[in-house]
Protein backbone atom coordinates (compact mmCIF):
# COMPACT_ATOMS: atom_id res chain seq x y z
CA UNK A 1 0.00 0.00 0.00
CA UNK A 2 2.63 2.49 0.70
CA UNK A 3 4.75 2.00 -2.65
CA UNK A 4 1.38 2.09 -4.22
CA UNK A 5 1.02 5.60 -2.39
CA UNK A 6 4.67 6.51 -3.09
CA UNK A 7 4.36 5.58 -7.20
CA UNK A 8 1.07 8.24 -6.80
CA UNK A 9 2.88 10.63 -5.46
CA UNK A 10 5.48 10.43 -7.72
CA UNK A 11 3.25 10.50 -10.82
CA UNK A 12 1.39 13.58 -9.77
CA UNK A 13 4.92 15.60 -8.93
CA UNK A 14 5.91 14.32 -12.62
CA UNK A 15 2.67 15.95 -14.03
CA UNK A 16 3.21 18.90 -12.34
CA UNK A 17 6.70 19.42 -13.51
CA UNK A 18 5.29 18.53 -16.71
CA UNK A 19 2.79 21.07 -16.57
CA UNK A 20 5.16 23.88 -15.42
CA UNK A 21 4.86 23.18 -11.67
CA UNK A 22 1.69 22.91 -9.49
CA UNK A 23 0.78 23.93 -5.67
CA UNK A 24 0.72 21.80 -2.92
CA UNK A 25 -2.78 21.60 -3.12
CA UNK A 26 -3.16 20.16 -6.34
CA UNK A 27 -1.51 16.97 -5.09
CA UNK A 28 -4.09 16.09 -2.18
CA UNK A 29 -7.21 17.37 -4.60
CA UNK A 30 -10.70 15.22 -3.69
CA UNK A 31 -11.80 13.01 -6.26
CA UNK A 32 -15.14 12.85 -7.24
CA UNK A 33 -18.06 11.96 -4.68
CA UNK A 34 -19.21 8.88 -4.90
CA UNK A 35 -23.22 7.51 -6.29
CA UNK A 36 -25.40 8.13 -4.00
CA UNK A 37 -28.22 5.75 -3.12
CA UNK A 38 -31.42 6.92 -3.39
CA UNK A 39 -34.84 5.65 -2.07
CA UNK A 40 -38.32 5.99 -3.85
CA UNK A 41 -41.68 5.38 -2.53
CA UNK A 42 -44.71 5.24 -3.79
CA UNK A 43 -48.07 4.79 -2.77
CA UNK A 44 -51.53 4.71 -3.74
CA UNK A 45 -54.02 4.81 -1.10
CA UNK A 46 -52.46 6.27 2.20
CA UNK A 47 -49.96 3.55 3.46
CA UNK A 48 -50.87 1.51 0.31
CA UNK A 49 -47.38 0.23 -1.40
CA UNK A 50 -47.65 0.17 -4.85
CA UNK A 51 -45.71 -2.62 -6.56
CA UNK A 52 -43.84 -3.24 -9.54
CA UNK A 53 -43.92 1.00 -10.28
CA UNK A 54 -41.19 1.45 -12.74
CA UNK A 55 -38.60 4.56 -11.81
CA UNK A 56 -36.93 6.22 -14.73
CA UNK A 57 -35.17 9.10 -16.44
CA UNK A 58 -34.22 9.50 -20.12
CA UNK A 59 -31.14 7.31 -19.90
CA UNK A 60 -34.10 4.68 -19.00
CA UNK A 61 -35.40 2.72 -15.97
CA UNK A 62 -33.51 2.97 -12.83
CA UNK A 63 -35.07 0.98 -10.50
CA UNK A 64 -39.00 -1.13 -10.05
CA UNK A 65 -40.58 -1.15 -6.79
CA UNK A 66 -40.52 -3.95 -4.33
CA UNK A 67 -43.37 -5.28 -2.05
CA UNK A 68 -42.89 -2.54 0.11
CA UNK A 69 -43.06 0.17 -2.82
CA UNK A 70 -39.84 0.99 -2.30
CA UNK A 71 -37.20 1.07 -5.51
CA UNK A 72 -33.57 1.27 -4.73
CA UNK A 73 -30.75 3.01 -7.47
CA UNK A 74 -27.84 5.23 -6.95
CA UNK A 75 -26.98 8.73 -8.91
CA UNK A 76 -23.84 9.78 -9.74
CA UNK A 77 -23.12 13.94 -9.28
CA UNK A 78 -22.01 16.23 -7.11
CA UNK A 79 -24.36 18.01 -3.49
CA UNK A 80 -27.72 19.95 -5.36
CA UNK A 81 -27.41 18.14 -8.64
CA UNK A 82 -30.92 18.02 -9.53
CA UNK A 83 -32.77 14.98 -11.93
CA UNK A 84 -35.69 14.53 -13.49
CA UNK A 85 -37.31 11.38 -13.30
CA UNK A 86 -40.66 10.18 -13.39
CA UNK A 87 -42.51 6.95 -12.13
CA UNK A 88 -44.52 4.73 -14.51
CA UNK A 89 -47.16 3.30 -12.77
CA UNK A 90 -48.51 -0.38 -12.87
CA UNK A 91 -51.26 -1.08 -15.34
CA UNK A 92 -53.69 -1.19 -12.40
CA UNK A 93 -53.08 2.28 -11.45
CA UNK A 94 -53.53 3.56 -14.48
CA UNK A 95 -50.19 2.83 -16.64
CA UNK A 96 -49.32 6.92 -16.63
CA UNK A 97 -46.25 8.39 -16.62
CA UNK A 98 -45.79 10.97 -13.32
CA UNK A 99 -42.66 13.31 -13.58
CA UNK A 100 -40.83 13.88 -10.46
CA UNK A 101 -37.60 16.17 -9.33
CA UNK A 102 -34.81 14.46 -7.83
CA UNK A 103 -31.64 16.68 -5.47
CA UNK A 104 -28.81 15.15 -4.42
CA UNK A 105 -28.14 15.56 -0.83
CA UNK A 106 -25.51 13.97 1.21
CA UNK A 107 -25.83 13.40 4.99
CA UNK A 108 -25.79 10.96 7.46
CA UNK A 109 -28.98 9.11 5.90
CA UNK A 110 -29.68 8.32 2.49
CA UNK A 111 -32.69 10.65 0.74
CA UNK A 112 -36.04 9.28 0.28
CA UNK A 113 -38.65 10.63 -1.91
CA UNK A 114 -42.28 9.68 -1.73
CA UNK A 115 -44.64 9.90 -5.20
CA UNK A 116 -48.21 8.53 -5.85
CA UNK A 117 -50.31 6.16 -8.21
CA UNK A 118 -53.91 5.99 -7.60
CA UNK A 119 -55.66 3.15 -8.84
CA UNK A 120 -57.74 3.45 -11.35
CA UNK A 121 -59.72 0.16 -10.77
CA UNK A 122 -61.38 0.11 -7.60
CA UNK A 123 -63.93 -2.56 -5.47
CA UNK A 124 -67.65 -1.54 -5.23
CA UNK A 125 -69.35 -3.70 -2.83
CA UNK A 126 -72.84 -3.71 -2.99
CA UNK A 127 -74.76 -4.77 -0.30
CA UNK A 128 -78.67 -5.91 -1.45
CA UNK A 129 -81.57 -5.93 1.31
CA UNK A 130 -84.67 -7.18 -0.69
CA UNK A 131 -87.17 -8.44 2.33
CA UNK A 132 -90.24 -10.80 0.31
CA UNK A 133 -87.52 -11.64 -2.75
CA UNK A 134 -85.85 -15.00 -1.59
CA UNK A 135 -84.46 -16.32 -4.67
CA UNK A 136 -84.20 -13.42 -7.41
CA UNK A 137 -81.13 -13.25 -8.85
CA UNK A 138 -78.90 -10.27 -8.90
CA UNK A 139 -77.96 -8.77 -12.55
CA UNK A 140 -75.40 -7.30 -14.04
CA UNK A 141 -75.66 -6.45 -17.46
CA UNK A 142 -77.85 -9.20 -17.82
CA UNK A 143 -75.65 -11.15 -16.17
CA UNK A 144 -76.29 -12.92 -12.56
CA UNK A 145 -73.63 -11.92 -9.94
CA UNK A 146 -75.88 -13.11 -6.84
CA UNK A 147 -79.25 -14.60 -5.67
CA UNK A 148 -81.03 -13.18 -2.34
CA UNK A 149 -81.26 -15.71 0.48
CA UNK A 150 -83.70 -17.19 2.65
CA UNK A 151 -83.00 -13.70 4.92
CA UNK A 152 -83.22 -11.20 2.27
CA UNK A 153 -79.77 -10.99 1.45
CA UNK A 154 -77.25 -10.89 -0.93
CA UNK A 155 -73.65 -9.10 -1.47
CA UNK A 156 -72.35 -8.39 -4.50
CA UNK A 157 -68.43 -7.36 -5.60
CA UNK A 158 -67.04 -5.63 -8.90
CA UNK A 159 -64.22 -4.39 -9.48
CA UNK A 160 -64.77 -0.99 -11.83
CA UNK A 161 -63.21 2.06 -13.48
CA UNK A 162 -63.17 5.41 -11.28
CA UNK A 163 -66.07 7.17 -12.75
CA UNK A 164 -68.11 4.52 -14.18
CA UNK A 165 -71.57 3.92 -13.67
CA UNK A 166 -72.97 0.88 -12.84
CA UNK A 167 -76.63 -0.68 -13.29
CA UNK A 168 -78.06 -3.66 -10.69
CA UNK A 169 -81.54 -5.08 -11.37
CA UNK A 170 -83.35 -7.21 -9.44
CA UNK A 171 -84.91 -10.03 -11.76
CA UNK A 172 -88.50 -10.39 -11.51
CA UNK A 173 -89.00 -12.35 -14.69
CA UNK A 174 -89.76 -15.50 -13.50
CA UNK A 175 -94.04 -16.19 -13.79
CA UNK A 176 -93.82 -17.21 -10.24
CA UNK A 177 -92.98 -13.98 -9.65
CA UNK A 178 -95.57 -11.83 -11.22
CA UNK A 179 -97.15 -10.68 -8.03
CA UNK A 180 -93.75 -9.21 -6.85
CA UNK A 181 -94.24 -5.36 -6.57
CA UNK A 182 -92.19 -3.02 -7.86
CA UNK A 183 -91.05 -5.37 -10.91
CA UNK A 184 -87.78 -5.79 -12.02
CA UNK A 185 -86.36 -2.77 -9.25
CA UNK A 186 -82.95 -1.43 -10.34
CA UNK A 187 -80.33 1.17 -8.84
CA UNK A 188 -77.16 2.97 -10.55
CA UNK A 189 -73.92 4.03 -8.72
CA UNK A 190 -70.73 6.25 -9.76
CA UNK A 191 -67.63 4.32 -8.83
CA UNK A 192 -65.78 6.83 -6.47
CA UNK A 193 -61.82 7.09 -6.39
CA UNK A 194 -61.39 4.61 -3.21
CA UNK A 195 -63.20 1.39 -2.24
CA UNK A 196 -66.98 1.52 -1.13
CA UNK A 197 -69.65 0.04 0.23
CA UNK A 198 -72.87 0.75 -1.45
CA UNK A 199 -76.73 -0.50 -0.27
CA UNK A 200 -79.73 -1.33 -2.46
CA UNK A 201 -82.71 -1.54 -0.52
CA UNK A 202 -86.21 -2.45 -2.43
CA UNK A 203 -89.12 -2.52 -0.92
CA UNK A 204 -91.21 -5.47 -2.10
CA UNK A 205 -94.74 -6.26 -1.32
CA UNK A 206 -96.90 -9.23 -2.92
CA UNK A 207 -100.21 -8.19 -4.94
CA UNK A 208 -103.28 -9.77 -4.28
CA UNK A 209 -104.12 -11.97 -7.40
CA UNK A 210 -107.63 -11.04 -8.96
CA UNK A 211 -110.49 -13.77 -8.62
CA UNK A 212 -113.19 -12.94 -10.89
CA UNK A 213 -116.59 -15.19 -9.88
CA UNK A 214 -118.80 -15.89 -12.24
CA UNK A 215 -121.92 -15.16 -12.35
CA UNK A 216 -124.91 -17.25 -10.44
CA UNK A 217 -127.51 -18.34 -12.53
CA UNK A 218 -130.78 -19.59 -11.05
CA UNK A 219 -133.13 -21.86 -12.45
CA UNK A 220 -135.21 -20.69 -15.02
CA UNK A 221 -138.75 -19.59 -13.78
CA UNK A 222 -141.32 -20.00 -16.59
CA UNK A 223 -143.93 -16.38 -16.50
CA UNK A 224 -147.27 -16.57 -15.86
CA UNK A 225 -149.40 -15.83 -18.85
CA UNK A 226 -152.35 -13.78 -17.75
Amino acid sequence: MLLRRALLATGLLGTCLLAGGCNGSALYAPGPPPPEEITVRVFGDPDEPVVNAEIGSGQGMLGRTDATGAAKFKLDGADGTRFDLAVTCPADHGGMSRPFKVVLRRGSRAPEYTTTCKRTVRTAVVAVRASGGSGLPVKHLGRELARIDEAGMALVHLDMKVGETFTLTLDTSDPKYRLLRPQNPEVSFSVLDSDELYTFDPKFHEERAIVKRAAVVGPHVPKRIN
